[in-house]
């Protein structure tokens, strides 16, 4: 069913209508925030708070203006920046994350023997990712681990295409001095996004908005 006749049925509080665009985008939804909060519980938190403001925003969105993705991608990264602006400590700076993969003549540190697991390369990147200015993660996150186009990140992060790949040019030249023995495996896994994790923010928000609606 296309998007505008969930919305369409989610507006008359049709909760399996949007549990189902719930499920279309929730990993858009929370990869976004994740790149801004670079914490996992903490995306997961502003993802719920993000689909209840998109619920009671749903008489806002306008098709002719935009896809629905790029509607909701806009309102996910709000509310998680005005959750990182509220908490007290910030992700690592790219130093920190450079200092724990170079001695001290600047060069690589030897990676250790088990490292060439997908888990341990994919713990590595995220580490990296989420070390990277907020900017610059979010760039990345956008285009590279959610494969949005340059301008539905624009329109998300509300810069301009020219920003957007300024900054993801400056995002992948950081991730490949830091960790350029890995960045090479490719990002589009980070931020794993498995069905618990999916039913559980589908589950919060429909509880909470049966609530609303008593």
């Amino acid at each position: 069913m296309p998007d505008s006749e969930l919305v369409a049925l989610a507006r008359g509080g049709h909760l399996v209508a949007f549990s189902a665009l719930m499920r279309k985008y929730n990993r858009r939804v929370f990869r976004a925030a994740r790149s801004v909060l670079a914490n996992d519980a903490a995306a997961e938190d502003s993802a719920q708070n993000a689909w209840l403001s998109a619920f009671e925003r749903l008489a806002s969105w306008d098709p002719d203006r935009g896809s629905f993705g790029t509607w909701l991608g806009a309102i996910a990264v709000n509310d998680a920046l005005g959750q990182h602006r509220r908490a007290a400590s910030r992700a690592r700076t790219l130093d920190a994350i450079e200092a724990e993969t170079a001695d001290t003549s600047g060069r690589p540190v030897s990676l250790p023997d088990g490292l060439a697991h997908r888990t341990e390369i994919r713990r590595l990147l995220e580490s990296a990712v989420d070390a990277l200015p907020d900017g610059l993660r979010q760039a990345l996150v956008l285009r590279d681990v959610e494969e949005l186009s340059g301008a539905e990140a624009a329109e998300i992060l509300g810069v301009s295409e020219l920003t957007v790949r300024l900054r993801l040019f400056r995002a992948r030249r950081a991730l490949r001095e830091s960790l350029e023995a890995i960045v090479e495996e490719g990002v589009t896994g980070l931020y794993s996004f498995d069905g618990e994790r999916c039913d559980r923010i589908v589950a919060r928000v429909r509880e909470a908005l049966r609530e609303r609606m008593v």
